[in-house]
């Protein structure tokens, strides 16, 4: 892609040399994911699971809370993550399917980790570090039957009717 960096264009090159390990049933809907973004994420940061209704309004799906992160040299940055029926989901270096879901997330292989003001506490400072998530189409430009997933805070401030949801 033109003005490209390297660093992305890594980052693109070896994911998709790492998802050549995953099951043949997850590499075909890996292969069918499209839209790969990335995003900062913190202790307790809550992302919503969706999919897109044929009315043009999502239906929650389940919730996926920031729960930890373990940094080794043998593994590198692994984030943890729990979802609404409090199963645990690791995310590590390499791509792996959100449970039953048509996403798949992964830690970059460029992680930038920086310790800053926690964007909703005043005063207080968190870690943050990087995920990435892929998915078939972009949540903005969602198609009926797709599943995404968004920040919570964007998801009610789209669907301000989910306000009171607790996710």
């Amino acid at each position: 892609m033109a003005g490209e960096s390297d660093r992305s264009i890594s980052e693109r090159t070896w994911a998709a040399q790492a998802a050549q390990g995953l099951p043949p049933a997850q590499r075909t809907l890996w292969n069918e994911c499209k839209v790969a973004h990335r995003v900062a994420l913190y202790l307790n940061r809550i992302f919503v699971i969706w999919k897109a209704n044929a009315d043009g309004t999502p239906c929650p799906i389940n919730s996926l809370h920031v729960t930890g992160v373990n940094v080794t040299f043998a593994r590198g940055v692994e984030i943890e993550m729990r979802d609404a029926s409090h199963r645990l989901l690791v995310v590590p270096q390499h791509p792996v399917q959100v449970f039953d879901h048509d996403l798949f997330m992964w830690s970059p292989f460029f992680n930038d980790v920086c310790w800053v003001p926690h964007p909703h506490a005043n005063g207080q400072h968190v870690l943050r570090l990087s995920i990435v998530m892929r998915m078939r189409s972009h949540p903005d430009y969602w198609e009926a039957g797709h599943t995404y997933i968004t920040d919570v805070a964007a998801f009610r401030s789209k669907w301000p009717q989910f306000t009171g949801q607790k996710f």
